[in-house]
């Protein structure tokens, strides 16, 4: 939840009306506790310090929300998934409910690319596999290279990915520089075989 005014306390009044409107079902949460600490005095003065909800804020009577997402008695399986999360990827085991989501979600954006291949296909036109940086170019315009060359290197999310020539060939267009800022599809260069 992130709110804007154009001061702290009508930020704290929209964050309060905000919260009272958020609804989570299926897991536990501490979004009931969040009106009790917006709405303390020394919060709200900005006074408050890195311990004073140990201090200060009473939470015993406040109940978390929530609860569990299936009934107890409902026939759950047991099935496995993978996550992607900030670029990684995990493998999860999660309960479902039994003969329900057999299907699949559809992708929010395309696939990732196999680390270090460029976006490209046999015509040797190479583009950016994501959002980034340029932070180094390896090639020039005229240089030669063969399939899996390094023609530069893309920092996205401070890490460094190396895009490789997909072809052998010439680099007849290099449309990038160190510096450069390129968008997810961005050509960078092109190479003939």
């Amino acid at each position: 939840l992130i709110v804007w005014a154009p001061t702290r306390e009508l930020a704290i009044d929209k964050a309060l009306r905000a919260v009272g409107d958020f609804e989570i079902k299926g897991i536990p949460t501490t979004l009931a506790a969040h009106p009790r600490l917006l709405d303390h005095e020394l919060f709200r003065s900005g006074e408050h310090y890195t311990k004073f909800v140990e201090d200060l804020v009473d939470f015993a009577d406040v109940a978390a929300d929530g609860g569990p997402a299936l009934p107890e008695d409902e026939a759950t399986t047991l099935r496995q998934a993978t996550v992607e999360v900030g670029g990684r990827r995990y493998d999860v085991k999660l309960w479902f409910p039994e003969g329900q989501l057999t299907g699949t979600a559809p992708r929010r954006r395309p696939p990732r690319l196999e680390r270090g291949k460029a976006a490209g296909d046999d015509s040797g036109m190479i583009s950016a596999p994501m959002q980034g940086t340029i932070v180094k170019v390896s090639v020039k315009a005229g240089d030669h290279v063969t399939e899996g060359d390094t023609i530069c290197i893309l920092e996205a999310m401070k890490m460094e990915n190396e895009v490789k020539s997909p072809v052998d060939g010439e680099v007849i267009d290099l449309r990038v520089q160190a510096g450069d800022s390129v968008s997810n599809g961005s050509v960078l260069a092109i190479v003939r075989g």
